[in-house]
């Protein structure tokens, strides 16, 4: 019998403070808004973990960016919502 491995649990913590928020450009934003509305978001957990892992970088954590994910992801057939993040 083939020993299948639990997935590795990723982690992002988005920040939530001013200083980040400003940060991620509107510019930034709406090009990764254009990208991800060509991907279904009914993607595999690796790929999904890549996308936020990707927006993460270059939102620099913000949550304008987990905002952005969460909008995306929100069509998904696997969404089940999220809490929001406590400030800091």
């Amino acid at each position: 019998m083939k020993e299948t491995h639990p997935r590795k649990q990723r982690q992002y913590v988005f920040n939530i403070n001013k200083e980040d928020e400003e940060r991620a450009s509107n510019r930034v934003l709406g090009e990764i808004e254009g990208l991800l509305a060509c991907i279904n978001p009914d993607v595999d957990f690796d790929t999904f973990h890549e996308i936020m892992g990707l927006i993460y970088v270059e939102t620099r954590g913000s949550h304008k960016g987990l905002k952005l994910l969460d909008r995306w992801y929100s069509n998904s057939n696997e969404y089940s919502g999220f809490d929001e993040p406590v400030e800091m």
